[in-house]
Order: C-alpha cells, then sequence, then structure tokens
C-alpha cells in the first residue's frame, strides 16, 4: 500500500510517516520516488503505535527494535516489564509532588504566607518515607499508643490529601488565626474552642485523653521548629489558652 493508505488504516498523518522512516524504525521499499508499505510494514506499525500508546518514547521505540529482529513474546515482555517498572517511578515521582503541591498550598492558607525554609525541610525529611494511596502518613510512637489510639491517630486527616474533612479545620484555623488579636477568652474566641472541641471529639471518637496527647505530641518547643506544617508554637499557644478557658468553664458550670 501506498503512504497515503498505510496513514488512513493507521489514522496517523502522513507527516509521522515520514518521521518513522526519518529515525529508521519504519523504511518502507521505494518504487519510481513512491513510498510502498508491505503487510509486514503495517504489522511493524501497529507494534510502535502499541508501544507508543503505553507509554514508550521514541527513542525506547528505536532502541527496542535495535535490540530485536522481531516482536517475539520473550523480548516483548521483558520490555514491558522494563516499561512498568519505569513508570511505577514516574507515578511514585509524580504522586510526591502532587502532594508536596497540596501541602504547600495547605500550608499557605492556614499560615496565611509561606516559610520556604521551613517548606523545604519538610519535603527533605518527607523524601525518605514511602507513599501510602498518594499520602505520606504521619509516624508516632507506638510504645506510647494502644492499638486502639493508633487507629485512631492513622485516620486522621492528613495534610497534602484530598481528605474533605481538611476543609473544614482549615477554614476553622485560618478564622483563629484572623482574629488572634481578640483575646483568647473572648466570646468570639469562645464560639471558635466549642467547635474545636465538638470537632476534635469526632475525630478522636470521644477520646478526650488521646486528644489531649495528639496536641502534646505536636506542639513544637519554639516557634523556630513546628512538627505540623503551619501550627507554629504562638499559634498553638493561643489555641491553648482558648481551649484551657474553655475546658475550666465547663467544668464549673
Amino acid at each position: 500500500m501506498k503512504i497515503g493508505e498505510a496513514a488512513r488504516l493507521a489514522n496517523i498523518s502522513k507527516r509521522t510517516l515520514y518521521y518513522y522512516e526519518e529515525i529508521g524504525i519504519l523504511v518502507p521499499e521505494r518504487i519510481n520516488t513512491y513510498r510502498y508499505y508491505s503487510e509486514k510494514d503495517y504489522i511493524k506499525l501497529q507494534q510502535i503505535l502499541l508501544l507508543k500508546s503505553i507509554g514508550y518514547s521514541i527513542i525506547q521505540i528505536v532502541e527496542f527494535f535495535k535490540s530485536t529482529d522481531s516482536f517475539n513474546d520473550d523480548d516483548l515482555f521483558r520490555s514491558l516489564g522494563d516499561q512498568l517498572r519505569l513508570l511505577e517511578e514516574r507515578k511514585e515521582k509524580l504522586d510526591r509532588e502532587i502532594f508536596y503541591l497540596k501541602s504547600t498550598m495547605q500550608y499557605v492558607q492556614i499560615k496565611s504566607g509561606i516559610d520556604t525554609n521551613k517548606v523545604l525541610e519538610v519535603i527533605d525529611n518527607l523524601e525518605s518515607r514511602s507513599m501510602d494511596n498518594g499520602v505520606i502518613k504521619a509516624t508516632f510512637e507506638e510504645d506510647n499508643l494502644t492499638h486502639r489510639e493508633l487507629e485512631i491517630l492513622n485516620n486522621l486527616p492528613i495534610i497534602g490529601s484530598n481528605d474533605a474533612r481538611l476543609d473544614e479545620i482549615i477554614d476553622l484555623i485560618v478564622e483563629i488565626r484572623e482574629n488572634m488579636h481578640v483575646s483568647p477568652y473572648s466570646k468570639t474566641q469562645q464560639k471558635y474552642a466549642q467547635k474545636i472541641h465538638d470537632y476534635s471529639m469526632l475525630l478522636f471518637e470521644g477520646d478526650e485523653m488521646l486528644m489531649n496527647k495528639y496536641w502534646e505530641m505536636i506542639t513544637p518547643a519554639d516557634d523556630t521548629s513546628s512538627k505540623v506544617l503551619g501550627m507554629d508554637k504562638t499559634f498553638m499557644d493561643y489555641i491553648n489558652k482558648m481551649m484551657d478557658y474553655f475546658e475550666n468553664n465547663k467544668l464549673n458550670k
């Protein structure tokens, strides 16, 4: 068949066939300046298109056909295995980049700004940790926790994830941050304290002791460090004052 018919049957452009000829992976026979594709050529074209459709680059396709004269099962299976491993590595890298991007976006929301060094430091620490379903989970000292407590903690929303619960948490943090000029004992801030308490009790399945234990875990020693992006010591100290006042009033009622 001539080049036009081969292009039409394969649903590609003649320019693509010219390119494949130029790089040497599909060279048709020439008769009186016309290009003619045999049945064998057309089968090879289908093989090229298959490899391209499953993620092979043109360079990889060229290398594949350099290493084998035929599209035999052994060569193909071995090459597909290599390609699968390569794509999985790329997916892991892409998943990490997406996770870091979401984490940074949520951090900017929470913090109302960005400490570039802090974000880079956190990302650097996460690089050596494995991903699970597109997220890097928090780690906890298991010696100090029961099996049930670990289950609850591992089910908490993770910064950088698609967990819908994060939206409500971030909105609440933003509202409190915007009102930090107000006394933590004011009626306005005590309404936020009520929200924090109620929502925390849902997240921690009513386990107030675990909730307090977790808060201690994530409280940084000073403002130069933070264990959760955006949760600096100044902010957490402010929350502590809100919550202590809320708890005392609750007990005195």
